[in-house]
């Protein structure tokens, strides 16, 4: 697991209702749980056009994403369409922290 999951804003698929994916390979683009399943060292070919971490099987997929209530939490708050940025931001690294992950978003929005 990983402790500091950081999160690139011009490569976060977020406020996109159900279209977004862990990794989605038309535009490169990764929701947050795909963001944070990469830096714990999911290989890119596992997490793409996938719509949750459920289907993934590998070792590096920590237990609390194997969770269909956690996942949906923070597919609900990533997804939610015309969210506050800074609440959408505040939220998910809230339930983040529950799991010992301290958030970091940098950089602009693409």
């Amino acid at each position: 697991m990983k402790n500091t999951l950081v999160v690139d804003r011009a490569r976060w698929a977020h406020g996109e209702g159900p279209a977004s994916r862990l990794y989605r390979s038309s535009d490169k683009t990764f929701c947050i749980l795909g963001t944070y399943l990469h830096q714990c060292g999911v290989p890119l070919r596992l997490l793409r056009d996938k719509e949750d971490p459920l289907v993934i099987s590998h070792p590096k997929v920590p237990y609390w994403a194997r969770m269909a209530e956690n996942v949906a939490t923070l597919m609900y708050l990533n997804d939610l369409p015309r969210a506050r940025e800074s609440l959408r931001e505040r939220r998910l690294a809230m339930i983040f922290h529950r799991f010992g992950v301290c958030v970091k978003f940098v950089g602009r929005p693409a």
